[in-house]
């Protein structure tokens, strides 16, 4: 039976600013629906950008019991957690002194709520907006790999990179994952549907906001749910995946975001 391999990396984040009844929507029909699932399907894994603004957030709105629910789905291997900025700024943007405060600052506001010896891997860049000297202070504070689009490496071209090639940022020397964003830019359960019973195995990478699974995207059919019962799916981490990867290729990158278009680029 061919195999498909989901590797989905979820950014949960709601603005600082934003007032304590949208907090709760997204908390209510995407977060909750997101760690439900995965309590009941123990065989599957996601990697989380967890802000730390979010985490202080919630607990302060009385979401103690969702913390925990994360907590101990991060004791037992379900989800990995990755480095990002507390209040999601755009990094490149900022003076380096401010760029390592709120790196630093999350990392201690995650330390609080999973463990004190916890040390992220991976790091997420606040919309995927990559900078070479960001990148550069990201490996400086001893973080192993980012995420970031398929436009970042030169294009939007389907095929364009080998999923079992491991990519490195030439600049900075961190591993990268290239989420697909064709895949990324649709309701991932749906696309994922389609590809069960091709002849082939594949390998899916898709990175979105968390609150696309219910807030923003009503799942009437419940595919999420269904999908990860489903025998033909298997689920890495970001981590385990660029693990399993060899013959490395450093490739040079370019200043985009997630949602940058060429156009934007080329002017």
């Amino acid at each position: 039976m061919p195999k498909i391999t989901w590797i989905n990396l979820l950014h949960f984040y709601q603005p600082p600013t934003a007032d304590n009844e949208t907090v709760i929507e997204a908390a209510e029909t995407s977060y909750k629906r997101i760690i439900s699932a995965l309590k009941r399907n123990r065989q599957i894994k996601f990697t989380l950008n967890l802000t730390g603004c979010l985490l202080d957030r919630l607990d302060n709105l009385g979401y103690g019991e969702l913390i925990n629910d994360l907590k101990a789905l991060f004791l037992n291997g379900q989800i990995e957690l990755t480095g990002s900025a507390a209040f999601h700024p755009i990094l490149a943007l900022l003076p380096d002194q401010e760029i390592i405060r709120q790196i630093k600052l999350n990392q201690k506001i995650l330390k609080k709520y999973f463990s004190e010896k916890f040390k992220a891997q991976g790091f997420f860049i606040p919309e995927a907006a990559y900078g070479v000297k960001l990148a550069k202070i990201i490996k400086k504070l001893n973080y192993h790999w980012l995420m970031l689009d398929e436009i970042s490496a030169g294009g939007l071209k389907s095929n364009q990179f080998d999923n079992s090639r491991l990519y490195i940022d030439k600049n900075s020397g961190l591993k990268i994952l290239f989420r697909q964003r064709q895949n990324s830019k649709k309701y991932a359960p749906q696309v994922i549907f389609k590809l069960i019973g091709e002849p082939e195995d594949k390998t899916v990478v898709t990175a979105t906001d968390a609150e696309l699974y219910g807030l923003r995207h009503k799942d009437f059919s419940y595919a999420f749910e269904k999908l990860l019962k489903r025998p033909e799916i298997k689920t890495l981490t970001a981590g385990e995946y660029l693990a399993g990867l060899s013959r490395p290729e450093k490739i040079a990158l370019r200043a985009s975001s997630w949602e940058s278009t060429e156009k934007e680029l080329k002017n």
